[in-house]
Order: structure tokens, then C-alpha cells, then sequence
């Protein structure tokens, strides 16, 4: 009997929850794999000077670790998923998260020439070692391993910095991104009322961007496909520049920084590297967004299309509808997979879950425009 095909609209969040074998925390990273993962990077213009001097030492403690990504060439399979019920409870992002304690990186001289950067109160968390060029610190270890450092990102406000680096893993040459917020006040969050919308960390609870999102289409595209992915973005746009009460422009990069810079957000058409580990498994996408939680908001996103698992299931029908998807977790929403007990049918129609809805319904519009509106109906704060 030939398998079901599963097919993922995939989505990377790093926060703990209650289950442990199933969402992993920040210590340990994500790791995903299938194919060259320097195909992520090509192309892109990199920043090798570093953030990091004696002078400004003090300008990044109490920095949280917010997310941490492996892309590798192979790995090992495990865990095989076998059937819709247990791809969208892998992938739901409705699951609550267990209390737990938030990280407050600081950096430590061992000596002249060396600094260590960690949190030594939570000690499974990534210890950094950065060692003097001239002027500048650079990342020479993580947890004793060599890593090369390949990119730099800090925000133009210090509110979160990134690292890109390579490293030998065991499945050959890896790429690793880091990303730390600032631990400034810490913000509630708003949960809706009224409406149980799914959003990234919980279901009605809110989380999206300060002020305007600028989206880029990054890297070499042809004539056709930026005309395919502007399509299929500006179909959350309310007006021309706005997505409900969120200024949103869109552009096009061909020569961009990597995909782990924080001062832009792209999508990216990216040939020669998939995810999935099994034959009838297909990653169309995946978005990431990096939320901080002292401030309730999305403060950096990026977002891969995955050509070749496209071509893999001949779903070239579903390119569109994947690109609105992921753009749609960029904007803060979260998987719809909300299903009747009784039918075993989805509750709401939403291009944000996995029944294979091409299109932006009202269930979603309401969500972005709870999410965003000025006028946003009844909620309450939660910490």
C-alpha cells in the first residue's frame, strides 16, 4: 500500500513546552537538514567585523538566548511521523509553554586576549569564546567546539544581535544561527477574549510586530517568480502599505546579508537544500521568527520557499498558497489545526493550517486584524 503523503508548512519557534520529546528548548538546537546548507548563503553579503569590543562589553549583558538553528548537510532519522493527527501536533504552536526562567547572558575576561560570553546560572545553555583580533573580540568556540564566524547582525536600537557561523558537526560542515534579545522591562502579553485566534506562542495570545514590517524578496529571482511571490504576499495587505494598522512595504534584494541578519526580514526561494528526513514527508517552507519575550513582540523573521520539495510531490499548484502561508507565521500568526471532536473537520477554514485551504479566509483576516488594529476588542494581560 503506498503511504499518505505528508506535506509541512513548517514554522521555528524556540520556547520550551510541558512536553519535552517534543519541543526542544534553547540549549540544545534545532538541527535541520538535507543537501548543501551553504546554498542558504549563497550569494549574500556578509559581515565578518565584529560587534563585540573592549569598549562596549557592558552594552550587551542580560541578553537572552532566543533562538538557535543547525542547518546540516545529513542527519540521522528519528522519530518517523505517520499520519496528519501526529504531523500537526508536531507542528502545532497552540501547545502551552512550561514556566521557565529567561537567560541573562554577561561577559566574562579570562584573560587579555579572551572573553566568555554565557549565563552561568542556567549551565546547559551555549558558552561562547571570543578571542581578540586587533581591536574586536571574534567567536573562535561554542561549548569548546571551533566555529567560524560568517556573519555579524546587530539592530540599529541593541535590542537583538545575531551570529552565523560554521563548525564541523558529526553530519559534516553545519551552519549555526544565534539570536539573543534584550532582557529589557518585561511587557504582558494580550489574550484575546472573544476570539480564539492562533497566534505564535499560544491561541489568542498576541504577538506581532512594533510598528511596520519591511519585507524583502532576497537573492537571484527571475522576472516571473518575484511577480509570483509579491502575489502571494500582498494578498495580506488591507490597503496599498498596510496590513490592518501595520505599515508594510515589500522589495527586492538580489544581493542581501545571510538569512540570520536582524535588520532585514526576506523570503527566499531556495533550491538544493530541503527538510524533511523521510520519503513521503515534504517541507514547502519554513518561516522563523525570533519574538522577545521581555517585550511581547516579533523582532526579527526570515523565511525559506523550498523549490525542490515543490518538484519532489509535483505541487506546484500549492507554491502560492505556501508563500502566503509563511508570510502569514512572519505577520505572528501560529497553525490552525483546531479540528471538531465529533468530525475530525477543521473548525476554521485558514490558510494557515494543513487542509489544504488555498486562500486567506475571514477567520484569518479577523485574526491580523485583532492582531494589529488599533481598535482590537476585548483581552486581558498575561505574563
Amino acid at each position: 500500500m503506498k503511504p499518505i503523503l505528508l506535506i509541512i508548512f513548517a514554522i521555528f519557534l524556540n520556547h520550551c513546552a510541558q512536553d519535552q520529546n517534543k519541543r526542544k528548548n534553547r540549549a540544545e538546537p534545532q538541527t535541520y537538514f538535507l543537501g548543501d546548507p551553504q546554498v542558504l548563503i549563497a550569494g549574500t553579503s556578509k559581515n565578518l567585523n565584529s560587534f563585540v569590543s573592549l569598549d562596549n562589553l557592558l552594552n550587551f549583558e542580560d541578553y537572552s538566548l532566543q533562538g538557535h538553528y543547525d542547518f546540516a548537510p545529513r542527519a540521522i532519522q528519528t522519530g518517523p511521523i505517520t499520519s496528519q493527527e501526529e504531523l500537526e501536533d508536531r507542528n502545532a504552536t497552540d501547545r502551552p509553554t512550561a514556566p521557565q526562567k529567561i537567560p541573562s547572558y554577561q561577559f566574562e575576561a579570562i584573560n587579555d586576549e579572551t572573553i566568555t560570553y554565557s549565563d552561568k546560572t542556567i549551565p546547559e545553555y551555549p558558552q561562547l569564546r571570543f578571542s581578540k583580533v586587533q581591536d574586536e573580540f571574534h567567536l573562535t568556540h561554542i561549548n569548546g567546539v571551533a566555529v567560524e564566524p560568517l556573519h555579524y547582525s546587530l539592530s540599529e536600537n541593541g535590542e537583538v544581535f545575531s551570529i552565523l557561523m560554521s563548525y564541523q558537526s558529526r553530519y559534516g560542515e553545519t551552519l549555526k544561527a544565534l539570536y539573543f534579545t534584550k532582557n529589557k522591562a518585561i511587557s504582558s502579553f494580550r489574550r484575546f477574549t472573544e476570539r480564539n485566534f492562533a497566534y505564535l506562542i499560544d491561541r489568542s495570545v498576541a504577538v506581532g510586530w512594533e510598528e511596520r514590517l519591511d519585507l524583502s524578496l532576497c537573492g537571484s529571482m527571475s522576472p516571473e517568480e518575484r511577480r509570483t511571490f509579491t502575489r502571494s504576499i500582498s494578498k495580506w495587505e488591507t490597503a496599498p502599505g498596510k496590513i490592518s494598522d501595520l505599515d508594510f512595504s515589500l522589495n527586492y534584494q538580489p544581493v542581501a546579508q545571510p538569512f540570520s541578519d536582524v535588520n532585514q526580514t526576506c523570503v527566499q526561494l531556495i533550491s538544493g537544500y530541503r527538510l524533511e528526513t523521510q520519503e513521503d514527508l515534504a517541507v514547502l517552507g519554513v518561516a522563523i521568527p525570533v519574538i522577545n519575550p521581555a517585550s511581547g513582540r516579533i523582532v526579527a523573521a526570515n523565511s525559506f520557499i523550498f523549490d525542490d520539495a515543490h518538484d519532489k510531490i509535483k505541487a506546484r499548484d500549492q507554491f502560492e498558497a505556501t508563500i502566503t502561508h509563511e508570510i502569514g507565521h512572519v505577520l505572528g500568526l501560529g497553525h490552525e489545526f483546531l479540528r471538531d471532536p465529533d468530525t475530525g473537520r477543521p473548525v476554521h477554514d485558514s490558510i494557515m493550517g494543513y487542509a489544504n485551504y488555498p486562500e486567506i479566509s475571514d477567520w484569518d483576516r479577523d485574526a491580523i486584524e485583532a492582531l494589529y488594529s488599533e481598535e482590537t476588542g476585548s483581552f486581558t494581560f498575561v505574563d
